[in-house]
């Protein structure tokens, strides 16, 4: 049995018995870790520190073999209640959390995604708008998953992309030339293109300091639902809510 004390972002909370709970956490060393509560239903103080996407300290031993770890110690490191009871990025957290839970396996390493969950989070309470945040952080994450390649060059012909509008195959997934572009594409204007490009290169309030067409976010939410779903071969069920960020 090993015993772990890290960080973590709760990303789910299922019922296990009367009194208990199973918690996934996105942890900032061991990846997403599913781990066992007891006492955390009712009005318990484990019951009130456990909220969708606040960050703790965690202790939790695990059995090699098992299924669960076994949660020994959890202090509040930052509450997810501002956010959650602001109306412009409620909807937004089961989201990022749904999307973190799927995106990050069980027990390898999710450093990077735990940076950009506590990157976006920070950038919500500074006040950047919810639907950028949304993009930003689809883009990362599918990037970390090796499903949005740079728009350098053709994924079809492997030519390089000319500056302007280009089109999103999710098929492969990969960005293509409109000579290569086949039936079922999505067109990527310039505007979509550049702010892309944007989010790359700078962190989400560098983004955000130039405001971004309402059109090219739209555009964006696109490819990023389409390359997800072809991927997963599903849409996660967060996503409806993500309609109320306007």
């Amino acid at each position: 049995m090993s015993l772990s004390t890290t960080r973590g972002f709760i990303l789910r909370l299922d019922p296990l018995s009367e009194k208990d709970l199973v918690a996934a956490f996105l942890t900032e060393r061991d990846g997403v870790v599913r781990a066992a509560v007891r006492g955390a239903r009712g009005a318990t103080k484990r019951a009130a520190t456990l909220q969708l996407l606040s960050e703790v300290a965690v202790t939790f031993f695990r059995k090699e073999g098992a299924d669960l770890a076994r949660l020994d110690a959890i202090e509040l490191v930052r509450s997810a209640f501002d956010l959650a009871s602001r109306e412009e990025t409620a909807m937004l957290l089961p989201y990022v959390a749904e999307s973190a839970a799927t995106f990050v396996p069980e027990a390898e390493p999710g450093d990077e995604v735990y940076r950009l969950v506590r990157h976006v989070l920070s950038a919500l309470r500074s006040g950047v708008p919810a639907a950028l945040a949304a993009r930003y952080f689809e883009a990362w994450l599918l990037r970390f998953a090796g499903l949005l390649p740079d728009d350098v060059s053709c994924a079809a012909c492997g030519g390089p992309l000319s500056p302007g509008s280009v089109r999103l195959d999710p098929e492969i997934p990969g960005f293509v030339s409109p000579e290569c572009a086949g039936r079922g594409t999505i067109p990527v204007p310039e505007p979509a293109r550049s702010l892309l490009a944007a989010i790359r290169k700078g962190s989400l309030p560098e983004v955000a300091a130039h405001p971004a067409d309402a059109g090219a976010v739209a555009v964006l939410d696109e490819v990023a639902r389409e390359v997800r779903r072809r991927f997963l071969g599903h849409e996660l069920k967060s996503y409806r809510f993500l309609g109320a960020l306007g």
